[in-house]
């Protein structure tokens, strides 16, 4: 973990286990309704998510059983295939967790699914596949993934994807555009607005040929800013760094 003063500038990493690290600011973490916090893991090799609690944020331990085993189906969009991706998860505002995950992953049909749990984030029920209604275009490759959220201050959802169009090829194709989403009630649905949020060709001091998994975090003074995975190229190398956008004044 590393941490900045001005949001811009990061130093100091440390690895997990230091006593600096403080696991409250790390995104997986979910602080729960007693208090305490908790992280949700996807085991690759037991196909399976299982979770650490902690009572200070900082010393987690591996609670007990599983929380989600992935959905089975004869619909492609709603069968997970044991390979589940990216996934993200809030709080709804009658008390249900909620997950919106990569199933299928880097499968044919590798696209967003739902799963809620309604006891208080100890077990996950699937809900239904292809949320945002592009599962069965994957093979063109305009599926939408790296899907994280934002609630804004009015209490919609905004949710930020990738859409890759195909692998970047530093020096001739760029890829791996960011668009966003609004749900209007409370994460049941969403729907794509207008435009896009980010494109490579934004970044005009760097050489830019893809972008992935969007986070955006809101500021003090009322700005948004997203920090992304960006693949640049430089003096003939391509390498991968963090880089950010943000938005105006309001």
């Amino acid at each position: 973990m590393s941490w900045s003063r001005d949001g811009l500038a990061f130093d100091n990493a440390a690895p997990w286990n230091d006593e600096r690290v403080d696991m409250r600011h790390n995104p997986h973490v979910i602080a729960m309704p007693d208090g305490t916090y908790r992280q949700y893991l996807w085991d690759m090799h037991g196909q399976f998510f299982y979770s650490t609690s902690s009572r200070d944020g900082k010393h987690f331990k591996r609670d007990p059983g599983m929380r989600y085993m992935g959905h089975h189906s004869g619909d492609p969009c709603e069968e997970d295939n044991s390979s589940i991706g990216i996934y993200d998860m809030f709080w709804n505002r009658g008390g249900e967790l909620v997950m919106l995950y990569l199933g299928d992953n880097n499968g044919p049909y590798d696209s967003v699914r739902r799963a809620v749990s309604r006891d208080g984030g100890n077990t996950f029920i699937f809900d239904r596949g292809n949320v945002l209604g592009d599962c069965y275009d994957v093979k063109q490759k305009q599926n939408h993934v790296d899907q994280k959220h934002i609630i804004l201050p009015d209490g919609r959802i905004r949710l930020f994807t990738m859409v890759g169009g195909g692998p970047p090829q530093p020096g001739a194709r760029r890829c791996c555009r960011i668009y966003s989403w609004i749900s209007e009630d409370d994460g049941e649905t969403f729907e794509q607005e207008p435009g896009m949020r980010l494109a490579p060709e934004d970044f005009r001091d760097l050489d830019v040929y893809s972008l992935n998994d969007p986070f955006v975090v809101r500021l003090k003074d009322g700005r948004y800013r997203m920090y992304v995975t960006a693949l640049i190229y430089e003096n003939g190398e391509a390498r991968e760094a963090i880089v950010s956008a943000t938005t105006q004044y309001e």
